[in-house]
């Protein structure tokens, strides 16, 4: 039974969606970004005025997350935009559609 669930866990590590941590490319654009990443720009047409002027708040060197499928696919990407807000682009589960919104970082602190 051991050895079963051993063999599982490698197995799902192995083949499982990975995460890495990047940095955005000094001068590289949203739109640039999403043609690196095979995704169509008609995800820029659902994004309302009010939010397009956030995509030209990504920093040069900002440090962003991206969870990509075992063939390279970007399943989302975390993209800070300011200390309390950051870019979801995600992929839709039942069509091959990107979905953008900004949402808050959430995080905790605790005093010792």
């Amino acid at each position: 039974m051991k050895y079963i669930l051993v063999w599982v866990l490698i197995i799902g590590t192995l083949f499982g969606a990975k995460v890495k941590a990047l940095q955005w490319k000094e001068g590289q654009t949203f739109s640039e970004y999403l043609e690196a990443q095979n995704i169509p720009l008609d995800v820029l047409s659902d994004v309302s005025k009010d939010d397009q002027k956030f995509l030209s708040d990504i920093s040069s060197r900002q440090s962003f997350y991206e969870l990509k499928d075992e063939n390279g696919t970007l399943l989302q990407a975390l993209i800070p935009i300011s200390e309390v807000m950051q870019i979801h682009l995600s992929k839709a589960k039942t069509a091959n559609k990107y979905l953008f919104e900004i949402i808050p970082i959430v995080y905790e602190t605790d005093e010792y």
